[in-house]
């Protein structure tokens, strides 16, 4: 194998990497939080009692103004699909 063609192939899939790196990099902020909502809600509610659903939902309340505008807002909506 020539090196020039070996030099093509790895900066040909470099750059591919990169294009799919930048669609996770914008939503994984919101997709981020909606996890750490996901654990935080199930710890508090194994540990204290109550139901999951209950804790997300105020959770998700005191959190909501990360999906009306910002960095955050297409990993929310991704997530809320």
């Amino acid at each position: 194998m020539k090196p020039h063609s070996f030099m093509t192939s790895t900066s040909a899939w470099r750059s591919q990497l990169l294009r799919r790196l930048s669609g996770y990099r914008a939503i994984g902020r919101g997709l981020l939080v909606c996890i750490t909502i996901a654990l935080a809600t199930t710890f508090i509610a194994d540990h204290y009692g109550g139901p999951t659903l209950l804790y997300a939902l105020l959770f998700g309340m005191s959190l909501h103004f990360l999906s009306e505008e910002g960095r955050c807002r297409e990993g929310i909506e991704f997530a809320a699909r």
